[in-house]
């Protein structure tokens, strides 16, 4: 028996590590389960269209910023620098969508 879940994004099993997201494209014939561990995952699952819908491509690109931030290790730049660029990346998947725009840029005030 396939255990439906409740929500459409979710951290897998709590883990900080994994965004589960149900994948849109094949519903309502088949459900498909994706992970997101990196920023790359996010990015592709919003510009495949994976995830649908102005809320939840907005809440998506915020967990994406999480994920960016979560495996964020020393790089050639500083953190600052590494959380812009990652924030642009992901206002660039859908630049005309406003929710997508509006979550990226409370999550940077928050920061």
């Amino acid at each position: 028996m396939i255990t439906v879940p409740k929500r459409t994004i979710w951290l897998k099993d709590n883990n900080p590590e994994i965004v589960q997201i149900i994948d849109q494209r094949v519903l309502p014939h088949k459900l498909d389960v994706v992970d997101l561990v990196t920023i790359e995952d996010t990015i592709d699952a919003i510009n495949e269209m994976k995830v649908r819908g102005a809320p939840l491509i907005g809440i998506t690109a915020s967990f994406g910023l999480y994920l960016a931030i979560y495996n964020y290790s020393e790089k050639e730049y500083g953190i600052e620098d590494y959380i812009q660029n990652s924030a642009i990346k992901l206002i660039n998947t859908r630049p005309t969508a406003v929710n997508l725009n509006w979550a990226i840029q409370n999550m940077l005030r928050g920061l």
